[in-house]
């Protein structure tokens, strides 16, 4: 009697190919949704991200930190996406539909985010507060640098936002699939 039924060494297989492709994937969207908020918001990076990564010290230059956090900051929301999809896209009866499933799922999530993440900084940097006193004082902003600071933000807020939403979705079409294609026919 097996203690975990569902286990098996092809399911653990492709469910760690799964998130070793979301955490590339992830790692990918990471570096351009990154290098193209540094270019709406460079002191976002300057005044923040390089605090908050250890890399205010560095001499190298600032795209590369950038290229850096961007890895940084998304390989592991891929990573455990991908082992989440992977172990909702398996289906025993058949690994290429399973593949199918799983590729279709990963690059849905970081469309769904990329999708997000614009709407959402969009939104409240046309509806929000833009003058923040404490907030610009706080990171040693001038005003001019102020407004494209919080739309890089929320940019990034929403990225994760978007991740989240598009997981739940996914995992939750996968299951009902999953479900429905064990439920037998009956033909009345």
């Amino acid at each position: 009697m097996k203690i975990f039924p569902q286990l098996s060494y092809k399911l653990f297989a492709f469910t760690l190919c799964s998130a070793l492709l979301g955490a590339i994937v992830a790692g990918c969207y990471g570096i351009a949704h990154d290098q193209i908020t540094y270019s709406i918001s460079p002191e976002y990076y300057t005044k923040f991200k390089f605090y908050q990564f250890g890399y205010v010290e560095s001499d190298a230059p600032n795209r590369l930190l950038v290229f850096r956090i961007g890895v940084l900051a998304s390989w592991w929301v891929g990573l455990i996406a991908g082992w989440l999809i992977g172990r909702a896209a398996y289906r025993q009866t058949s690994l290429a539909i399973s593949i199918k499933r799983g590729l279709w799922s990963i690059f849905t999530l970081v469309s769904s985010s990329a999708i997000v993440a614009t709407c959402f900084g969009a939104y409240f940097y046309l509806l929000g507060e833009k003058t923040n006193h404490d907030l610009q004082n706080y990171f040693g902003l001038e005003s001019y640098e102020l407004e494209p600071f919080l739309l890089v933000g929320n940019i990034h807020n929403g990225s994760y936002l978007g991740s989240i939403l598009a997981l739940i979705i996914i995992i939750s079409v996968l299951v009902w699939q999953n479900r429905q294609s064990t439920k037998p026919y009956i033909n009345t």
